[in-house]
């Protein structure tokens, strides 16, 4: 019949002298054998013969799915971007106190209105809304830097973050810090 399998043939235990060890399962009641071998192995048991799709344990993280992956590139530009605005609103206090500065994966069909940029494709800028959005796909995604490399990628998105903020506040950025990069 379809969808029934033949019971394995369990193995005849050949007649041997229990150990130590082995004795007191050996006098231990069968019910209570039984119900030992045939407990389900939890997830987490070393001993758990579950496999997926036959080649190695159920894979899962120790603190769940729910956390994110600290190292993804959504996370990462996020950390990148907010740790460039948080040192602009520690040097621009008064200037950026009502601006909120939000992140999109990608920039809107069309520009709302309002809302203007130099850069359309990296961030918008609405002065009416007190808001500046960064999109994070074309900033990441940027082929023109000339070593592709983390730093260099890092460095380009703290520098659209700064010419955002130019934009919004209308100044120049050799202008917006003066003095902050004569050392170089």
């Amino acid at each position: 019949m379809f969808g029934r399998r033949k019971p394995k043939p369990q193995p005849q235990a050949a007649p041997a002298q229990a150990s130590a060890a082995q004795a007191p399962a050996a006098q231990a009641p069968a019910a209570q054998r039984g119900a030992a071998q045939s407990a389900p192995a939890q997830p987490g048991d070393s001993t758990s013969p579950v496999r997926r799709h036959g080649r190695r344990p159920i894979r899962s993280s120790l603190a769940g799915t729910r956390v994110r992956d600290p190292h993804s590139r959504v996370e990462t530009f996020k950390h990148w971007a907010a740790a460039t605005i948080q040192y602009l609103r520690q040097q621009l206090p008064d200037d950026l106190d009502d601006v909120n500065i939000g992140f999109m994966s990608l920039p809107p069909y069309e520009m709302p209105e309002g809302t203007h940029s130099e850069e359309p494709m990296f961030w918008l800028v609405s002065p009416r809304e007190h808001m500046i959005y960064l999109f994070r796909a074309p900033i990441q995604r940027f082929r023109g830097l000339h070593e592709p490399d983390e730093v260099h990628r890092r460095m380009f998105v703290e520098w659209c973050v700064y010419q955002a903020v130019c934009e919004y506040l209308g100044e120049d950025p050799w202008t917006l810090l003066p003095g902050r990069f004569e050392h170089y």
